[in-house]
């Protein structure tokens, strides 16, 4: 028993030693499914500078003649996204982590088809850029957006890429800050804060109706293939599946009110920004195992989770005093 613990350690010791490298393989039975070479003619986009945790919001509106039959959507993001097509959320939490290897960038394939109208549409994007290396990641050390749809109405096609022709702002409602406590000082990912009062300017803007004339330019980062995103490879596994267990118009889900809950505002959970829907009120909001609750206090702001919700019944939610 003894030689069998000493031989489980030494695999142990090499395979800690080698994972460096082995990271950097892609492992035959892993590998994704060849696919067909996208032509690429998108440009990375971004804000002059990249900062850990920092949310990158991205508009760009277009006229169609027609409803298109067709829009296959190449998008690529560092690090996360969030995409709004005409003020619908049609891809939550997009993007994977770095790879297939330690050095190149995963790609999402979506029809937008369904979401596009003839007239006036607006894609818009929330991107989120991690910032910071992880076990689960290797930094690029750079923010980066990456988007390319083939729109197919009748016999035309129009290409929509991202180019310095779009709009971006740095989302005022997230800070990049960095402090607090992590469930585990390896992943990549930061706390996340959000301020409901610095968001008010942007209310609407994954909207068609939006006034983003104040917004600027991104800056262009390269075309596809460049540093340090490398080569492009589609993802091997689906996209989230994004269903609205409740809607907020609804009302929120009533979840249990009397429970010790963490001290962490919602804000620190939830990385979509709230709706207008949600609850107004002087409050602060707390998260833990899917309980919502609200606490009189000196933090105002609009808070909505519906991420940690999903299993409680519809209906008004609690009121709890404050501590």
């Amino acid at each position: 028993m003894q030689n069998v613990s000493r031989r489980s350690a030494l695999r142990s010791a090499i395979a800690v030693a080698l994972a460096p490298t082995l990271g950097s393989l892609v492992l035959p039975g892993l590998a994704p499914a060849a696919t067909a070479a996208v032509s690429w003619t998108a440009k990375w986009i971004w804000a002059p500078s990249s900062t850990t945790n920092q949310w990158v919001a991205f508009r760009r509106s277009f006229t169609l003649a027609t409803a298109p039959s067709k829009a296959v959507t190449q998008i690529a993001a560092d690090s996360k996204y969030w995409l709004w097509v005409n003020g619908t959320l049609v891809v939550f939490e997009g993007g994977l982590k770095r790879g297939p290897n330690r050095t190149d960038t995963f790609y999402d394939e979506i029809d937008l088809a369904p979401y596009l109208t003839g007239g006036t549409n607006t894609i818009a994007l929330l991107v989120w850029h991690f910032g910071k290396q992880g076990f689960s990641r290797n930094s690029s050390g750079r923010g980066g957006l990456l988007f390319q749809s083939d729109i197919q109405a009748g016999s035309t096609t129009t290409r929509l890429v991202s180019d310095t022709s779009w709009k971006h702002t740095v989302h005022p409602g997230y800070s990049n800050n960095t402090s607090g406590t992590q469930v585990n000082f390896r992943l990549p990912e930061s706390n996340v804060f959000y301020d409901a009062r610095a968001a008010a300017v942007m209310s609407g803007w994954r909207s068609p109706g939006f006034n983003d004339s104040g917004w600027t330019a991104p800056t262009d980062f390269g075309a596809a293939g460049a540093s340090p995103w490398n080569a492009l490879v589609e993802r091997p596994i689906p996209l989230f599946r994004y269903r609205d267990s409740f809607a907020v118009h609804r009302g929120l889900p009533r979840c249990e009110a009397n429970l010790t809950v963490a001290t962490r505002s919602v804000a620190d959970f939830c990385p979509a920004e709230p709706d207008t829907a949600c609850p107004s009120r002087t409050a602060r909001s707390a998260v833990k195992a899917g309980f919502w609750r609200s606490r009189d206090d000196a933090h105002t702001g609009r808070f909505c989770c519906s991420m940690y919700c999903l299993t409680m019944l519809s209906g008004a939610p609690p009121t709890v005093p404050a501590k």
